[in-house]
């Protein structure tokens, strides 16, 4: 089984704004107001590395952290190890202030720290017969020893919350929910992957508790902060080929495991980064049966929920993965899978009338090596390759490609006339794509251009297509032409090209268009195929 760790504290990067709301969080609990934290995010994003990295870097000494690490059930001496790394942090034992020189921590904390010996004799003697109930119980009176033997508050960090029903902890919830609502020495940090089931226990069976929960949502890294992170890791490496670097950063969509796994590949296998070296390390990564990528995703596979029925779902994720992405088309194909929710532990999206592998590297994966792999097909290495630089290449923001060239009203006016009574979902919401004709340009400047299409049951769709260069009194001299010419929309649309203006946004969202930026442009295009 793979395992992935947390990353090590020297090479944590980005999450500034997250950090910054953990500082808040900590200031205003110890000025005497508790917000109860929940950490929620995919599996792999760096929930647990963000956690050990405000303890480290940023706790204040005036709280005691108690860490317990549920991913893998209870593992007695992880938690043992991280309780005597905070202990002697607190006793100021500065040769033994490290995580991985914990050594047999359960007689270490006995011997040290006499306080807390009854305590830790009762969880080893309770983890002896699995007895997960006594575990919890004994874990849980933590913060009040501390309290009473140091003088100091707690944070009470649990990691994978949910696992405790693996464990079959009876009443895990009413516990936990006994203990946020009467520890008022404590902060409770509650992380899981299990990000809407969450949501859902926070708003009922934790809802209006002492304190409430205040929830961080992480997600994928910013381009921004993809380069920072790159550059950071690359710093010694020649980079002969700078979009080789956006491509790298394209295909790991700012998945910080990717950036990390990549990074770390070039860092020990070159000293010049080029497009060679591009290919040859995602051959040896992805596409190689040793590869971590490779083995990463094929376990990912193994662990599907109703994995006895993959074999039959394969099929299916395979023409998704090939571009076929509506519905209504897979249904023509006699894919029984099309009308499922069936998410393939979050690769899979389904989005309204769409479906899409939401992972370009796994997308790559499945095509140019699982299914070849699975059939039993012997590619040469060369095809192989060739298969893999074509899949690359059409990677990255779609739109990208006709803003380079200039075509960008072209790309709408394609867009548009691909809409077919198709829906998305934005925020929450259902929005339908009708079937439209007879595009034509109303006008246009240098920095916008305005489109209308009709079609006699969905009335007139308007559509301004934004420019990079287009600015704020752009907008009001746009919104002023439109009003002169006094024609009823049904819907309209701005589109933001290679733009991420707020003002720009709100202006035309407090006029009623719907604002779609580059993130949401891309994904339609993608839905229907056209990048």
């Amino acid at each position: 089984m793979i395992k992935i760790g947390p990353v090590s504290i020297e090479k944590f990067s980005a999450r500034e704004s997250e950090l910054k709301r953990l500082d808040k969080i900590q200031s205003d609990y110890l000025s005497g107001y508790r917000r109860n934290l929940a950490v929620l995010g995919p599996w792999s994003i760096g929930k647990t590395s963000l956690m050990l990295k405000f303890i480290h870097d940023r706790l204040n000494p005036d709280l005691f952290p108690v860490y317990l690490n549920l991913e893998d059930g209870f593992l007695k001496e992880s938690f043992f190890g991280f309780l005597l790394y905070s202990l002697r942090n607190l006793s100021l034992k500065k040769e033994s202030y490290s995580l991985a020189n914990v050594g047999d921590s359960a007689a270490a904390i006995e011997k040290e720290y006499p306080q807390l010996a009854s305590a830790i004799k009762h969880i080893e003697s309770a983890s002896r017969s699995n007895n997960y109930l006594t575990i919890m119980d004994s874990i849980l009176g933590l913060p009040d020893i501390v309290k009473k033997k140091f003088g100091k508050n707690c944070i009470f960090i649990i990691d994978e919350f949910f696992s405790l029903d693996k464990l079959r902890v009876s009443s895990w919830m009413q516990m936990l929910r006994d203990h946020i609502m009467l520890d008022k020495y404590t902060l409770f940090v509650l992380i899981s992957s299990e990000i809407e089931r969450s949501k859902s226990v926070l708003n009922s069976e934790f809802s209006l508790l002492f304190g409430n929960f205040e929830i961080i949502e992480l997600d994928n890294f910013s381009y921004h902060e993809s380069v920072d992170f790159t550059e950071s890791r690359l710093g010694g490496i020649k980079i002969r080929e700078p979009n080789t670097v956006e491509k790298m950063i394209a295909l790991t969509n700012g998945l910080p495991l990717y950036l990390d796994i990549l990074t770390s590949w070039i860092d020990e296998n070159v000293d010049l980064f080029d497009w060679q070296s591009f290919i040859m390390m995602l051959k040896e990564v992805l596409l190689n049966n040793k590869g971590f990528l490779y083995r990463y995703f094929s376990e990912k596979l193994r662990v599907i929920p109703g994995d006895d029925k993959f074999q039959e779902f394969l099929p299916f994720v395979i023409e998704v993965a090939r571009g076929n992405t509506k519905r209504r088309e897979l249904k023509k194909k006699d894919f029984s899978y099309a009308t499922s929710n069936y998410s393939m532990n979050g690769f899979l999206e389904k989005n309204g009338s769409f479906f899409r592998i939401k992972d370009p590297l796994f997308r790559i994966w499945l095509l140019c090596a699982y299914n070849a792999d699975l059939m039993g097909l012997k590619l040469s290495s060369e095809l192989k390759e060739e298969m893999l630089t074509k899949e690359i290449e059409a990677v990255g923001s779609p739109l990208n490609v006709f803003v380079n060239s200039g075509d960008i009203e072209n790309m709408v006016t394609r867009l548009i006339l691909n809409f077919d009574n198709e829906f998305i979902e934005i925020g929450g919401k259902k929005k339908q794509l009708p079937k439209l004709s007879s595009v034509k340009t109303l006008f246009q400047s240098q920095n916008f251009s305005v489109l209308q299409a009709e079609k006699a049951k969905a009335g007139r769709w308007l559509f301004v297509v934004i420019s990079p260069e287009f600015q704020e009194q752009d907008a009001y001299i746009l919104l002023e032409s439109l009003k002169s010419k006094e024609i009823n929309f049904n819907q309209k649309i701005a589109v933001m090209v290679q733009r991420d203006d707020s003002n720009i946004s709100l202006i035309f969202k407090t006029k009623g268009f719907w604002v779609w930026d580059m993130k949401l442009i891309n994904r339609i295009i993608e839905f229907y195929g056209l990048s």
